[in-house]
């Protein structure tokens, strides 16, 4: 049965939860145009016009991760002067490393994914990196060594001098699956709606000394639902915020939403400063963002034309003025002979042509 004080709780997650999700609404807003422009749909075809969109984003995507991730990571302890014992025990550690990255790679495929470096890298060439590793010990079992892969644009955090302060992940999985979870970690999930998608926050936070709780130890609650199923939990067997999330490319961390220098002017054509959330952190084609729109652009131009002189255009001359031929006769070619009188005429017209010095293909075959 949930509490007055878990619904206090809970209003309170939920309202940090919000300040986090606002703060990064525009680095989301361009992650997901950008997921748009890999996935070739951030624009529909209107019919019965035509749309031609490049491949061009998800060959860059693809490529970097398959050359990031086509072999496994080569582990190395520095080996120099040492004693042959010494060297024996970093020799063991080096196959140790190896040992753990594959346990995570099992683990991690055992859930339904892909092989974890591939899944590392997929969202890493798109900016950032997010995850959790933890160990899971089971009595009279071997310890399972996890690092569970978050998709970036799910997770909300903000930095300190020593790292995470604050972090929140919020996304929508199956009813089915937030059982699991609660299953899984002893949760009770009595009090979440059966709904076909749940919202689940996972919020991680160190401890405020106004509200006495040790500074040095993350704090973590978990809702489904805007439910409790977690309260706040201190677990004082971690030192910091046991998740990660880092940028691969973009401008650093600056803690504050405006940037320190605006170099906006209230003029037509002046130089505006957007948001630094949405820059941190960009995708392997990001100087290429523009580019790939203009040219499908052109692209797309290129196929309307030819489709609107796939069949040939006629001026028909008549004494009476009046329509001798339907345009449904030259769609369906029926028109085979014409019978003309004194006075009429048919003259085909000549289509518009792209002058001779443009060549598009082979700039765009160069990958500009």
């Amino acid at each position: 049965m949930t509490t007055i004080s878990q619904i206090d709780q809970a209003d309170k997650v939920s309202s940090r939860v919000t300040g986090r999700t606002t703060f990064w609404a525009n680095r989301n807003i361009q992650w997901a145009l950008d997921r748009a422009l890999l996935q070739m749909q951030y624009k529909n075809r209107v019919y019965p016009f035509e749309l031609l969109i490049s491949n061009k984003p998800a060959v860059h995507h693809s490529g970097a991760v398959s050359i990031l991730a086509g072999k496994e990571p080569i582990y190395r302890l520095p080996i120099s002067i040492q004693e042959l014992g010494e060297r024996n025990k970093m020799n063991k550690g080096e196959r140790f490393i190896y040992g753990i990255m594959r346990e995570v790679d099992k683990r991690w495929r055992l859930k339904g994914h892909g092989p974890w470096l591939n899944e590392f890298m997929h969202y890493a060439c798109l900016g950032a990196v997010a995850g959790q590793p933890r160990i899971v010990k089971r009595s009279r079992q071997a310890p399972e060594f996890h690092c569970d892969l978050f998709d970036p644009m799910t997770v909300f955090p903000s930095f300190g001098e020593d790292g995470l302060v604050e972090v929140a992940r919020v996304y929508e999985t199956t009813y089915d699956h937030a059982m699991s979870i609660c299953r899984a970690n002893g949760w009770d999930g009595s009090a979440v709606g059966k709904e076909e998608s749940v919202e689940v926050t996972n919020h991680w936070r160190m401890g405020k000394d106004e509200d006495d709780e040790d500074p040095s130890i993350p704090y973590n609650t978990v809702l489904m639902g805007k439910r409790i199923v977690k309260p706040a939990t201190a677990h004082d067997e971690f030192g910091r915020i046991p998740i990660f999330i880092m940028p691969m490319n973009g401008v650093p961390w600056r803690g504050l939403v405006n940037p320190s220098i605006n170099l906006a002017v209230e003029q037509e054509g002046a130089l505006s400063v957007v948001d630094w959330t949405a820059s941190w952190g960009r995708p392997i084609f990001w100087m290429n963002r523009t580019l790939y729109r203009s040219l499908d652009r052109v692209l797309t131009y290129e196929a309307e034309r030819s489709r609107r002189s796939a069949y040939g255009k006629y001026l028909a001359l008549t004494e009476d003025g009046q329509q001798a031929f339907s345009e449904e006769d030259f769609a369906k070619a029926e028109i085979v002979t014409m019978n003309a009188t004194v006075g009429e005429s048919l003259t085909p017209l000549q289509p518009p042509w792209l002058p001779r010095r443009v060549c598009l293909r082979g700039s765009w075959s160069r990958g500009c």
